[in-house]
């Protein structure tokens, strides 16, 4: 678990990796669309480089064919898809800090 927050995460460092109490910094987020942005294209980019950067035995494993994938391939078969929904509504619940979603999602 360590490993992949080091290696998809930006800006992940060995000080979140322990739980002082109270925290040095809160949780990881992002608020702003370009911080968004910006995280999900270093996840991205971080994948496709991903046999390069790991000193682990991570691959590319295509479980349709039960074969590994060529990391070297310029076809592209390194395929990351973002599924984006949003909800019609989301309200905050701030006595138990919880989320209310709405089912219904927008088009």
């Amino acid at each position: 678990n360590t490993t992949f927050h080091h290696l998809f995460i930006r800006g992940w460092s060995a000080s979140d990796e322990t739980l002082p109490y109270p925290r040095a910094s809160g949780d990881f987020a992002v608020y702003t669309n370009k911080e968004f942005l910006d995280s999900i294209n270093f996840a991205v980019h971080r994948f496709n480089n991903l046999a390069n950067l790991s000193l682990g035995l991570f691959d590319f494993h295509d479980h349709s064919s039960s074969k590994s994938v060529d990391i070297n391939s310029e076809k592209g078969d390194r395929v990351v898809k973002l599924c984006l929904n949003r909800f019609k509504t989301c309200r905050i619940d701030p006595t138990s800090h919880t989320y209310i979603l709405d089912s219904e999602i927008e088009d």
